[in-house]
């Protein structure tokens, strides 16, 4: 009796990120949501950060930490009503470090809750995909066409101006959205 092997379609994900705060967006971060205040100092924060890494590398788990800018977050929050909390935190880190090393690419805005950063791909096929609650669009959405000014653009297009406002540049030009009404 031979045995049947399947063979599956091999990828390479980005590896988990971890997000680093500055002593000073920890501050903001505890004042600005109850999951940060688990941690009675910076110390603690940095203390399990650095032991979720380590544990990470002895599973044989290549993860990086990501420095990123608090306001960023709760700005990224607000926009894609990601958790104020470290899983939302992780997750923008993943998305931070991934525009960083690819400042052009295009933005896919796709509808879901963004949470669980180790199930949720920042990207696919070179196009950074951002989730978006579906209300926070649609009021978007309705507020832009209430002006009647131009035609209301779609979700790729609110997905690029939540990377272009959240996250860092340099100075470069405006990314294009995957598709645009």
């Amino acid at each position: 009796m031979r045995a049947v092997v399947e063979s599956r379609p091999s990828f390479d994900p980005e590896p988990p990120v971890l997000a680093r705060l500055q002593p000073a967006g920890f501050l903001l971060a505890q004042s600005a949501s109850p999951s940060f205040r688990l941690w009675g100092s910076y110390e603690e924060f940095l203390t399990e950060r650095d032991a979720l890494f380590l544990n990470y590398g002895a599973a044989g788990v290549t993860a990086t930490q990501q420095r990123v800018a608090f306001p960023a977050f709760e700005r990224w929050s607000r926009l894609t009503g990601a958790p104020l909390d470290l899983d939302g935190l992780d997750e923008f880190a993943a998305h931070w470090r991934w525009r960083a090393h690819r400042p052009d690419a295009p933005v896919y805005g796709q509808f879901g809750v963004p949470r669980f950063p180790e199930r949720h791909e920042v990207a696919a096929a070179g196009v950074q995909v951002v989730r978006v609650r579906p209300e926070l669009y649609v009021r978007w959405r309705d507020d832009y066409a209430r002006a009647a000014l131009l035609e209301t653009p779609g979700l790729d297009a609110y997905a690029t101006h939540v990377v272009e406002y959240c996250l860092p540049s340099s100075a470069r030009s405006r990314l294009p959205a995957v598709k645009s009404k």
